[in-house]
């Protein structure tokens, strides 16, 4: 069966795509190539896919790799169970429920279609709780952009990204390559872990991912107010820690560089440390 065509993709749903998860099967096996050649799949290679859909990506990554497939619609697991093989493990459940250390320990790959109304949380639980050894995914075209652009304001999901690695985007895919098609392009986007930060320790990681998400967590509002709600340092006290960085306490978390989050982090662990504090 060709999983790329339209008639059978409906075949194996019965039924109409579901929009609140972000269903979009891509429809051109070229694209699918793009994807496994960017992730230079080798022979034993460990690979988890997420939302495998009707399986067209996950056919061929079990030509060269073993396949852990995280799908979230009841309605596709009867077809991709008979799909299983040595090669091939089909777990049913919301990829953001999984526990990535049960079944992926380390030296793994992404390579995913990913829902785009969930890209963002998806990313951000690869990245913290058991990075990859690489990720590629396809989201949507804008959000690849604000990922790898360099210099310009920051978003949470690109400033966690380069902490972890560095984010480029392999090729844009247009909508038309999709069933049914979004409203937007898409991209294909490869993260390389990078060492660069491979000395900090376990503990400076998880504060980091607090502290850019406290950051962010109202995008509109000045840092010293978002990073009040990480424990019970006054406003006061924010804005001397901003300050004596020479970060202006005014600014939004947009307008800080990964550089500037790694000093607020070390900075607030420093603090904890001392005032024996617990975040």
């Amino acid at each position: 069966m060709k999983l790329t065509s339209i008639d059978n993709i409906k075949k194996v749903l019965k039924n109409k795509p579901l929009k609140k998860l972000g269903q979009n099967f891509l429809i051109n096996e070229e694209v699918i190539e793009k994807l496994i050649s960017a992730a230079e799949i080798n022979d034993g290679d460990k690979v988890l896919e997420i939302g495998p859909g009707v399986g067209a990506l996950t056919e061929k990554l079990t030509e060269k790799a073993t396949v852990i497939a995280v799908e979230k619609d009841s309605r596709l697991i009867d077809h991709l169970k008979e799909m299983e093989s040595k090669s091939l493990t089909v777990l049913r459940a919301d990829f953001l429920n999984v526990s990535l250390e049960k079944y992926l320990q380390s030296n793994y790959k992404v390579v995913s279609n990913l829902p785009f109304n969930v890209a963002t949380p998806i990313i951000r639980k690869l990245l913290k709780e058991n990075p990859p050894s690489l990720i590629v995914v396809i989201v949507q075209k804008e959000v690849a952009q604000r990922i790898e652009s360099k210099g310009e304001k920051e978003n949470f999901l690109s400033t966690i990204i380069k902490f972890r690695g560095e984010p480029e985007i392999v090729s844009t895919i247009p909508k038309n390559n999709f069933w049914p098609s979004p409203e937007v392009d898409a991209s294909i986007l490869k993260i390389t872990p990078h060492s660069k930060y491979s000395k900090k320790e376990e503990e400076f990681s998880n504060l980091f991912f607090k502290v850019v998400e406290a950051g962010f967590l109202h995008p509109r509002k000045q840092i010293k107010n978002n990073l009040t709600g990480l424990n019970n340092f006054s406003k006061e006290n924010i804005e001397n820690i901003l300050i004596n960085l020479n970060i202006d306490p005014k600014k939004r978390g947009e307008d800080l560089n990964l550089d500037d989050w790694i000093r607020v982090t070390d900075k607030y662990l420093t603090l904890n440390k001392k005032e024996n504090k617990i975040i």
